[in-house]
């Protein structure tokens, strides 16, 4: 029994040193974890931005596209002009992690691809589609194949950055949102389980003869 203790006593320690040390480095605060998910989210879809333009899928740089908010549309090819509309993008980039992240304290990890691709699309209708069609960029996309490029970079901006929130964020962070439902239900179904099997009190005036043991 000594040596079983002593086992136990073990594996407990090495078993509690792996979590410790899994949780280290991990990001307890909501906004720094948003706004480090979200830049990985944006370097992401600016390599692939970068690709498909490079290979005639996509009429522009994003930093172009950005950039012709605050200058004209030739000048953004100058260096100092899309470096601006660089950082601009990626400034905003990096504050939309920050909603990413409180969707997922609110609704939990469960299907988080699939809210992550939903939300990179939904950015994509509001920055690109939207904001185009409100006159926002002077130099206006002009073919589908940069609009269906676009989408698709938000979209793995979404997933990236979902990625990126569900291995760096503290576990204390976000909520395993099915798991506590799920055992919310089955505790419920238990306790009403038991009281359909609680025997109903019978008057002693309705009783012939002796009453039941368990009549009050």
């Amino acid at each position: 029994m000594k040596w079983l203790d002593i086992l136990y006593r073990l594996t407990g320690q090495v078993g509690g040193r792996r979590a410790r040390m899994k949780s280290m480095g991990k990001i307890k605060d909501s906004i720094a974890l948003g706004l480090l998910a979200g830049l990985i989210g944006t370097l992401t879809m600016d390599t692939s931005n970068w690709i498909l333009w490079r290979r005639r899928k996509t009429e522009s740089l994003l930093g172009h596209l950005a950039g012709s908010m605050l200058v004209g549309k030739w000048r953004t090819n100058r260096r100092k002009n899309f470096l601006l509309g660089q950082i601009a993008h990626m400034f905003t980039g990096s504050a939309l992690g920050v909603p990413l992240v409180y969707l997922f304290k609110r609704t939990g990890r469960d299907v988080a691809y699939v809210k992550g691709a939903f939300y990179g699309s939904l950015t994509w209708s509001v920055l690109v589609d939207g904001a185009t069609r409100l006159g926002l960029y002077r130099a206006k996309p002009r073919l589908t194949k940069t609009f269906y490029a676009a989408l698709f970079d938000n979209m793995l901006y979404g997933l990236s950055a979902t990625f990126a929130i569900l291995n760096l964020a503290d576990r204390s962070l976000l909520p395993e949102k099915r798991q506590t439902q799920n055992l919310r239900t089955e505790s419920r179904d238990f306790d009403e389980y038991f009281d359909d099997m609680t025997p109903e009190v019978i008057p002693e005036d309705t009783v012939p003869g002796d009453a039941p043991s368990y009549v009050q």
